[in-house]
Order: structure tokens, then sequence, then C-alpha cells
């Protein structure tokens, strides 16, 4: 299981969105020999239909090999409310579903793909296709609330439905996991994890634009949306212009209040870089003082545990500093510092900048415990996991 498979992902979106968190795990399978048939969701009118091509290859079928071993295929156009719960989201999916399994069915003969796994990735509502796609075992991989917390019940119910049709669940925080557990006994903790040979082969690339800023800089990577707490940065910068507050990573801006952010690109201080190439990340990591977590709280993150950037974070062994956004499921918690406002977070920096030399031994059990949480760790937990569950159906 999970060597040399094929797998067949059922995704929540489109693979050129900046969310990595959509793309590592894929990424990883294939790095492992697996092939991935990783399928988007449709275009919804009116904002997807203009983006790009998007419109054009859910219409005619596109197929391309987004990396080696993991190939996007697009799906169908669809109209909105195609995922919610209810009588209309049900007579969509019905609508929809002979189009779509027609065109994930002519993807397959392509690749000549044979699919060991179905996962439905942050997808609960796609259960309607497992009777109808040929596989062995079928997995709900979750990885936020669904609905970012903001689903109605009747939607929440379709999540159930599709945990109680699935072989097994993979959920990326304890919290996730024990939330859909009582529909599902075959629940499991899959945090997110690190590429470390990606970080080796990338951390001494330090973008041009990073080097001009002086230090001691203080870096996020990352989207920069509204989880963002903009007010706690904006009175950081201003309380300690002597440091230079680093966000490497597109600004979405439709999610975050406008005048926050104007308020915080205004200071000479904080350096907005913009999207960057994945293999840039490293190098500007290694090029922090400190990394950054600051998030605001809300249902979704508190739900969600260690983001996908933490042990990226950690294999670099500088010290993070988060606000208390969720409750960090974390082995060594003393080695990640949490504060609550900015004049907190201020005099925690002014101590980490102080004396840098009394971090040297959290620096190295910070990167020795990243190094446990590898994906190949991941792969060989999620292997063990699939095959038990193999065995106890063969036994019983």
């Amino acid at each position: 299981m999970l060597t040399d498979d094929d797998i067949l992902v059922i995704s929540n979106g489109f693979w050129d969105e900046p969310k990595r968190v959509r793309h590592k795990m894929p990424l990883a399978w294939a790095h492992a020999g697996n092939r991935v048939l990783w399928i988007e969701q449709p275009p919804f009118p009116p904002h997807d239909w203009r983006t790009g091509d998007r419109l054009r290859n859910a219409l005619r079928g596109n197929l391309a090999e987004a990396a080696k071993g993991v190939w996007v295929g697009s799906a169908p156009p669809a109209l909105p409310g195609l995922h919610r719960g209810g009588a209309t989201g049900s007579l969509l999916r019905a609508a929809h579903r002979p189009w779509l399994l027609h065109r994930i069915r002519g993807y397959m003969r392509q690749l000549d793909f044979r699919p060991k796994l179905l996962v439905l990735f942050q997808q609960p509502t796609r259960f309607d296709l497992l009777d109808r796609l040929p596989h062995d075992l079928s997995i709900y991989y979750c990885y936020d609330l669904y609905g970012h917390g903001r689903a109605d019940a009747a939607t929440l119910a379709l999540e159930q439905r599709c945990c109680e049709r699935v072989d097994a669940v993979f959920a990326t925080s304890a919290v996730l996991r024990e939330r859909l557990r009582p529909w599902n006994p075959e629940a499991h903790h899959m945090p997110h994890a690190v590429d470390a040979a990606w970080w080796e082969a990338n951390c001494e690339r330090v973008p041009p634009e990073m080097q001009d800023i002086p230090s001691p800089r203080a870096v996020y990577t990352g989207v920069v949306q509204e989880k963002i707490d903009f007010p706690l940065l904006t009175a950081l910068a201003k309380q300690r212009p002597n440091i230079h507050f680093v966000l490497a990573g597109p600004i979405i801006c439709d999610q975050i209040d406008a005048a926050q952010l104007r308020a915080a690109q205004a200071l000479p201080n904080v350096h907005f870089l913009g999207a960057r190439d994945v293999d840039e990340l490293p190098g500007l990591i290694a090029a922090a003082d400190l990394l950054m977590l600051p998030y605001v709280s809300s249902a979704n993150q508190e739900a969600a545990g260690l983001s996908l950037k933490f042990y990226e974070y950690f294999v670099s062994g500088k010290p993070v500093l988060a606000t208390p956004y969720t409750n960090f499921e974390l082995d060594e918690p003393e080695l990640l510092y949490v504060e609550p406002d900015a004049e907190s977070w201020a005099r925690r920096i002014d101590a980490l900048l102080a004396d840098p030399s009394a971090e040297r031994d959290r620096a190295e059990r910070r990167e020795a415990l990243a190094r446990r949480n590898s994906y190949a760790a991941r792969i060989e937990t999620q292997r063990a996991t699939l095959e038990g569950l193999m065995r106890r159906r063969a036994g019983g």
C-alpha cells in the first residue's frame, strides 16, 4: 500500500491556487513512487470563469503533468451550490455527476490509471462518486473545518455521510480527528510535515529582495489573507522600528480589511515580498532571525492545529513566535513561543535578539523534531494504518 500505487484525488480547489496544503501530500505520495491523478474542483461562475484558462479547460477537459508522477485534470464547470446540502445541492450533483465521471474515466484511460486509493481531499460532498469509480480503499482527507466553520447544518450532514461511507479518515489535527471519529472509528491523526530534502536543497537560495532588507528580520511565509492579525503586526512594527517584518506570499485583497492592509504597507519596516516560488521559501526562512505565525483566532484556526508551514519553520532551528490561535499539538511545547498581543511579542523578540546563543539547544531540538515529522515518516504511518485496516477486514 502506497508503494507503486495509483491514487485518485478529488480535490476542493485548483492546483494553481496559492494554498500549498493541497500540493504537499500528493507530491509526497508521488515522490514515494506512486502515481497521482488530482481532479480539480469545478469552476463556478462568475469568479472562477474569469480566471485564466479555467473555463476553457473545464469545457474541453485538460490533463497536464504538474510534477513527476502527478497529473492534474480539470473538472467540468458547475453552478454554485453544487457542494451544499439540501435538495438543490443534491440535484446539482446528480446533474453534474455523469459529465464528471465521463471526464475522470477519460483521464484514467489516457494514463492507464487503476486507482488503489480514492481520496476525497477536503471534498466530502463527492462521496457520491465512491460507488462509481474503481478503488480498493477510500479516504476522506480533512485539513480544515468543512466550510471553514461556516457551513450550515444540511451541508455538515453531507460530511457526516461521507465519513460513514469512506474506509478511513485522515485529519491533520487531533481536534478534527475527534470531531469526525464518531462517524468513522478509522479516523486517524495525520499532521502536516516537512520535506527535509527540499529544505536542504534550497535553504541557501536567499532571494535578492531579502538580502536588501536589514537585520534583524521577522519573517512570515504564506498567503497574506484575513487570518493575519494586521493590527498586531502594525502595532509591533511601530513599537520596534529597528526590526524589519517580512511577509512573503501572495496578497488576497478581497479577504483583507483594506484599511488594515494600507496601514501595514505604509510602515517603512514592514515588507511585502508578494508571491514566491515554492523553492525560494527555505532561503527566506533561513535568512530570518525569527519566524512568525501572526494569526487571528477563529473556529477554523482553532481546529486546524499546526499549520502547513510549522515544521518547515522548525527544520530551520530558528525561534518561532505565534499568537494563541490554536491548541498547539506539539510534543515539546517549550520550543514554540506563544504570546497574545503586540506588547508581549515585542518583549519576547527583545529577549530572543539580546542573546541568540541561548537558543542553541532549542534550535537543535526544533530541527530534530521537524526531521521526525517528515513526509516520508507520514507516508509510513499511512501505509501501516491502511495495511492494518486491510488485515482487519480480511480477518473479519
